[in-house]
């Protein structure tokens, strides 16, 4: 067998290891929150440190990223990155160029964070309301200056991308978005 044909089988194999992870998240997005079979929607594996752009059962596209360095949690001042279903806000910093920082307000300032997709949570009890609002906590999926970081855990909370990576899912998702962060079955915060 020729090395092309086993990296392809290889791929599908991955692929298809990545799809038996997932599933369960699309289910839930489809039955619980709406999701359409055409519509896009995210799925975030911390122990991968992988985002996955999805539509229906296929992955359209996958990133690596950076979680908490304290692990999963939803607690207000944890540090810790938030499982459960969230929605995009609200996307920031659409005419920053790569390397130029996005601030909350819309300003611009060199060096920092491109992009900020704002995440909203959708379940109450777990990151909806109280304690445990991801979006009372300022987590967000975003860019990063401190690319070398992208692929363990190193953030504080928010999930970190590479800033041109982080502008190309931008581009590619809506306000709305459906956004899935997987539990860590050791993990209940």
């Amino acid at each position: 067998m020729n090395k092309g044909r086993i990296d392809k089988i290889r791929h599908l194999e991955n692929e298809s290891d990545i799809l038996k992870i997932i599933e369960p998240s699309i289910v839930k997005l489809t039955d619980r929150f709406g999701l359409k079979i055409n519509e896009v929607a995210i799925v975030v594996d911390p122990n991968k440190q992988k985002l996955h752009l999805v539509r229906g059962n296929q992955i359209l596209k996958t990133f690596q990223i950076s979680t908490a360095s304290k692990g999963l949690g939803n607690i207000m001042d944890s540090e810790q990155t938030p499982w459960g279903t969230h929605r995009i806000g609200e996307k920031q910093g659409l005419q920053a160029r790569v390397g130029e920082n996005v601030v909350h307000n819309g300003q611009i300032k060199l060096g920092m964070t491109t992009r900020i997709l704002t995440l909203l949570g959708q379940e109450a009890s777990i990151n909806q309301g109280g304690r445990v609002d991801s979006a009372a906590r300022g987590i967000y999926i975003h860019g990063t200056p401190r690319e070398d970081q992208i692929g363990r855990p190193a953030s504080h909370g928010c999930i970190r991308m590479k800033n041109s990576e982080v502008i190309e899912l931008c581009d590619l998702v809506p306000n709305g978005t459906l956004v899935e962060i997987l539990e860590l079955s050791n993990n209940k915060t």
